[in-house]
């Protein structure tokens, strides 16, 4: 009896790893993967999929984040680099530069979305470039969206 149970617990503990995963999103272990490949930066995975990245570093190559369509990646960090765009957007996840987060970028594009994923700028969060290739700008937003109509780019500000 007692392995009967035993078996019958381990069935429900999985089971509720693969709900729990397929409910809040999808693994973010190689997005936390390149993002610490950068000296300085800190990614930490909450229980619901987000990953939160704090940290002071620069980089002098792309940092490129497939974050995949569910996942959210919350940008607390200060980076600075001058790789020719700093922050590569390949997925259709979000990411969220929110309070204290910095992306400057010292030549091309600061961040460049090649894919359906919402940037979101929040609060006193900073996104500069000091880019003068008129193509690009500070925020790239390549033709990867295709016909969507979905929002691709959202700024706030802070009120307070």
């Amino acid at each position: 009896m007692n392995s009967i149970l035993k078996n019958f617990s381990v069935a429900i503990t999985l089971a509720v790893l693969a709900f729990t995963q397929a409910a809040w999103g999808q693994d973010m272990s190689a997005v936390i993967t390149a993002i610490e490949t950068i000296d300085g930066l800190v990614a930490v995975e909450s229980p619901t999929g987000t990953v939160t990245v704090t940290g002071d570093a620069t980089a002098s190559s792309t940092l490129t984040l497939n974050i995949p369509k569910g996942g959210t990646v919350l940008w607390k960090a200060k980076l600075t680099g001058s790789a020719g765009t700093l922050v590569t957007l390949t997925g259709a996840g979000a990411f969220n530069v929110e309070e204290g987060g910095e992306v400057k970028a010292t030549e091309g594009a600061a961040i460049w979305n090649a894919s359906t994923g919402l940037i979101t700028i929040s609060g006193n969060a900073l996104v500069t470039s000091e880019n003068t290739d008129n193509t690009l700008g500070t925020i790239f937003l390549a033709a990867g969206g295709g016909t969507s109509t979905a929002e691709r780019l959202v700024i706030t500000t802070s009120t307070s």
